[in-house]
């Protein structure tokens, strides 16, 4: 019996204010097929522009979706544009304290005889 992973990823791209200034779906961020049936799965979201946002707070939203059952969860995480810092540059700016949220949008189902599990990094 094989299974099948099935994941893709909506980017929300939205102002300090929540005011939604772009929205990209659907985007295929990872597949596998197994012959195990897998708890857990390692995904690299990447979002690049083409040009520099303007300076200001934002709020890059990430919605993950498990395409075979249909379930999901969604990331926040703020951002600041700031002009302190080039565009080009190679410089690190200082870290600031993370405000991430992690906010499940529906439960994850535990397989049968597996405990409830969801882990998520950034």
């Amino acid at each position: 019996m094989l299974y099948l992973l099935n994941m893709t990823a909506d980017y929300i791209l939205s102002d300090s204010t929540g005011f939604e200034l772009q929205r990209v779906e659907d985007v295929p961020v990872g597949e596998l097929i197994s012959h195990r049936q897998n708890l857990e799965m390692f995904l690299t979201l990447t979002l690049s522009q083409e040009q520099p946002f303007p300076i200001g707070d934002y709020v890059l939203t990430y919605v993950v979706h498990d395409q075979v059952t249909g379930q999901s969860f969604q990331l926040d995480k703020r951002i600041t544009i700031d002009d302190d810092v080039p565009v080009n540059s190679s410089a690190t700016p200082p870290a600031e304290e993370d405000d991430n949220s992690v906010q499940p949008v529906t439960p994850q189902q535990p397989q049968q005889g597996q405990p409830p599990h969801l882990e998520t990094q950034q």
